[in-house]
């Protein structure tokens, strides 16, 4: 039934990340990058002209790289002129929207920025209205994505990283003895996930004065 609205609801898949977090939201665009025919048949809409909407055999070993691609050419296309014709913003992790047009959408999640990860997500492409026949045998079309049909953002997860500043004064040195003086530093890094790490690094002096020596690449939220 294409005159017939459709809604869709998303939610961030994965456990032990900062995106469900109450405070942290994340913006879903929806560009429409097809219109579909009562035979579900896509047709590319102006703004995605080229784009290669033609049907593949969801039976095919190919069928779901071949709709990554195209999602992926999909993204490409975008420009400051393309519009996306809903948005959906995830607080706590879920989002919905309703009053959607069927037809072929471009999910688009902008990277997500949190106080310890860089969040990305993959861009891909959802049909509006769907069935589920060659999961289940069921060709009924769906035309509400919620609930147990509501989709999973999979979020890549991408640590921050800061530098550590160590200043050494030394107030005296007897250089009399003709040696420079060499100042040992053991720093143990641990990290929000994963093993605790030691780096060695050292400071030498010639002379009474100031040094310093910057750690590099620690991650955000280590101790």
């Amino acid at each position: 039934e294409t005159d017939r609205k459709c809604s869709v609801s998303f939610s961030v898949s994965g456990e032990g990340n900062e995106l469900a977090d109450a405070g942290t939201d994340i913006k879903v665009n929806l560009y429409k990058v097809a219109d579909v025919d009562v035979s579900g048949n896509y047709t590319a809409t102006k703004d995605f002209t080229g784009l290669n909407v033609s049907s593949v055999r969801a039976d095919n070993n190919d069928a779901a790289s071949e709709w990554a691609t195209r999602a992926s050419e999909a993204k490409g296309m975008l420009s400051d002129s393309v519009k996306p014709v809903a948005t959906v913003t995830l607080a706590g992790g879920i989002g919905n929207k309703d009053g959607l047009d069927t037809g072929l959408y471009l999910v688009d999640t902008p990277e997500v920025v949190t106080t310890n990860y860089t969040y990305t997500f993959t861009p891909y492409l959802v049909s509006l209205p769907t069935n589920n026949y060659y999961s289940s045998g069921n060709d009924s079309w769906i035309y509400d994505l919620t609930d147990s049909n509501a989709i999973g953002l999979k979020p890549e997860e991408h640590a921050r990283y800061g530098d550590l500043k160590i200043n050494k004064t030394l107030a005296h040195h007897n250089a009399t003895t003709g040696k420079k003086a060499t100042f040992v530093f053991k720093i143990e890094i641990t990290p929000l996930k994963g093993k605790t790490e030691t780096r060695i690094e050292s400071l030498d002096f010639e002379a009474a004065g100031d040094s310093s020596v910057t750690i590099t690449k620690i991650p955000a939220g280590a101790t």
